[in-house]
């Protein structure tokens, strides 16, 4: 094999590590592959939880990702947001993320619907030779939450609606590589315990089996392979004071087809002050990488700004280097 060539598919190895994958496949199947979901909506959090380190399951918020806080919302609410993260070395990402929530009855239960779509300008890989990489994820989810006790609330979330693809092209067009993921069945469930007026234990569990389809010079030829993907996150949040909020996390998530199996975990802290009656500032640590924010909270509308240091640094800086990411958001309630 010429040293042009070694690059080449060295390069094609690391972008699939990048995105939680543990080996390349062989000639007819899939192999070793083993997605993680870095990047899509099973991890994503409101921006105000981005400013405090990115924690699911615990700080109550309009919009979640704990389906269990559906049941606590008062007040119907809409939101937009949006997040671009800037790569040393590229692609770079740009997502949205909105949801709609309908409580059903004040404080019992509720609904919310959510949209998040992900996609990368088509770049250079980095030392890839003239190769080009593209990176995409659309999902819809629906979440439904009740209230079971005066302290205790539970929901369940399903995607009617998931795909992530990836695709590496050479120069001219020739495919590398396209792969698809799509969900096939699935439920995310979530728990909310107030031990103390002010403290808010929280945990949410992902489980999804997903159908990945390859094609491309790397499977030769189209393959498919069925995945079983989880998430858990563990977490606690409380108020130390009437105006500091803190919060710490625990998640892991895999995915596994037979013996294979890949695994991303770590911590997530964070602090919110409010400074003012209208302003508030956050602080935090997303897997050892440091977030900041600030919010403003109006009568009817809330916005708020985030910055992530090295998102997903973990997976991403073997070939994409670190990265700044900022986020806002629009939340408005009546």
């Amino acid at each position: 094999m010429s040293q042009t060539s070694r690059n080449t598919a060295a390069t094609v190895a690391l972008c699939l590590l990048v995105l939680g994958c543990s080996a390349l496949a062989q000639c007819s199947e899939l192999g070793n592959y083993a997605l993680v979901h870095p990047f899509g909506l099973s991890s994503a959090t409101t921006t105000r939880e981005a400013g405090m380190g990115g924690p699911l399951s615990c700080v109550w918020d309009r919009g979640f990702a704990n389906p269990a806080f559906a049941a606590m919302q008062d007040a119907p609410n809409v939101s937009l947001g949006l997040s671009s993260t800037d790569f040393d070395r590229g692609p770079d990402v740009v997502s949205s993320h909105g949801h709609l929530v309908f409580p059903l009855r004040e404080n019992i239960n509720g609904l919310q619907v959510s949209i998040f779509s992900l996609h990368s300008n088509s770049g250079l890989l980095p030392g890839g030779g003239g190769i080009f990489v593209d990176m995409a994820e659309d999902d819809l989810s629906i979440h439904y939450g009740h209230r079971l006790s005066p302290k205790l609330v539970a929901g369940i979330g399903m995607s009617p609606g998931s795909e992530l693809k990836l695709g590496m092209w050479a120069p001219g067009g020739v495919p590398i590589m396209d792969m698809k993921a799509e969900s096939d069945y699935g439920a995310r469930v979530g728990l909310a315990y107030e031990r103390t007026p002010g403290e808010q234990w929280g945990l949410v569990y992902d489980y999804y089996q997903e159908t990945v389809e390859g094609a491309g010079i790397v499977f030769g030829g189209l393959v498919s392979q069925a995945f079983h993907t989880d998430l858990l996150a563990v977490g606690v949040s409380k108020y130390l004071y009437p105006n500091l909020l803190v919060a710490a996390e625990y998640q892991e998530g895999s995915s596994s087809a037979g013996a294979t199996e890949g695994t991303l975990a770590g911590w997530h802290f964070g602090a919110e002050c409010c400074v003012t009656p209208r302003w508030s500032l956050r602080a935090g640590l997303n897997d050892q990488n440091p977030t900041v924010g600030v919010g403003y909270r109006g009568e009817k509308l809330e916005l708020d700004y985030a910055f992530v240091k090295d998102w997903n640094d973990e997976i991403a800086r073997n070939v994409f280097g670190g990265s700044e990411t900022h986020q806002l958001q629009a939340i408005y309630e009546w």
